[in-house]
Parts: C-alpha cells; sequence; structure tokens
C-alpha cells in the first residue's frame, strides 16, 4: 500500500468524520469505527468520489451502512444479549459487508468502486 495515498485517504476521512488521524489505520471500519450509515454515507462517498476521480453514481451502499432489524423480545434476552454482542464482530452481527479504509486506498489507487 502507498504510504503517501494511505496518507492522502486518511486526511480525507479525517476531515469529513473529525476522527483523530492517529486514530485512522488501514483495518479502521468505516461502519464501526467512524459511525458512518446511510444517513451520511451517500454523501460521504460523492466527496470520495469526486477527491479521488471514482464514479460512485449507482454504488449500492446498503450492504455496507444498513443494518439488518432486531426485534426485542424481552428484558432477559436482551441482557444475554448484550453478553454475546459484546463477543461477536459487529459487521457479522449487524449484517452488513466490512469497508475499511485501505478499501478505500485500492479504490483511490485503482479510480474506481472495488470493494467486495
Amino acid at each position: 500500500m502507498s504510504q503517501a495515498l494511505f496518507r492522502k485517504v486518511r486526511r480525507f476521512v479525517h476531515e469529513f468524520t473529525q476522527k483523530p488521524l492517529a486514530d485512522i489505520t488501514p483495518k479502521t471500519s468505516l461502519f464501526c469505527d467512524l459511525n458512518l450509515d446511510m444517513s451520511n454515507a451517500p454523501c460521504f462517498f460523492e466527496r470520495f468520489g469526486s477527491e479521488f476521480g471514482i464514479d460512485v453514481n449507482g454504488v449500492d451502499l446498503r450492504p455496507y451502512f444498513e443494518p439488518g432489524e432486531f426485534q426485542n423480545p424481552g428484558w432477559l434476552v436482551t441482557l444475554l444479549w448484550v453478553f454475546w454482542y459484546s463477543t461477536l464482530d459487529a459487521h457479522r452481527f449487524n449484517g452488513i459487508k466490512p469497508l475499511l479504509v485501505e478499501d478505500l486506498v485500492k479504490m483511490a489507487r485503482e479510480k474506481r468502486w472495488c470493494a467486495e
């Protein structure tokens, strides 16, 4: 991974999210760590695409930023859920695909949407 390109992407992410630069690594999750969701991800990617020359028109962001619904059947289940959730990967639990800063760097390098 090009360190110069990573630093440029990291700076962009920092300016959009206001997260400290030191907290933004290649493995930083846009959903879990940066709190991007369907309320702000479209704006983020519109700006990201413009900044890095990537056409993001028509990209469906829902698999990366729209968690499935959870129905709460009661307080006991909620307690068990909280314990279980703390041991589980948040991406997998929420039913979303991980999208990391390193994926943004790859997109910036290849000038196209290339998330798995």
